[in-house]
């Protein structure tokens, strides 16, 4: 399945002398706080010797493991909703 996510960030900066500027920067991150997984376990791929081979003698077809595609952890799915803020001063 596809997966996309929304971000928004927002700047604001305020010259204060010359080029002295101080500035502050909004983010947030999935907006709509997808979910979708994006990976998972995919060595759980058996190749089937008993279907069709190609010229080298290697399958051509394969079977799913039970856990094929199943998350292996936090890191299969889209990053949650995150908040950040950043601040300086430019000059």
């Amino acid at each position: 399945d596809g997966s996309s996510t929304f971000d928004f960030s927002a700047n604001y900066s305020l010259p204060i002398w010359g080029s002295l500027e101080p500035w502050v920067k909004f983010e947030l991150r999935n907006l709509f706080n997808d979910d979708t997984q994006i990976g998972g376990n995919d060595d759980d791929l058996i190749p089937n010797f008993a279907g069709p081979l190609d010229s080298n003698g290697l399958p051509t077809t394969f079977t799913l493991g039970p856990s094929f595609g199943n998350a292996t952890g936090n890191g299969s799915f889209v990053t949650p909703r995150e908040y950040r803020v950043s601040a300086g001063i430019r000059f």
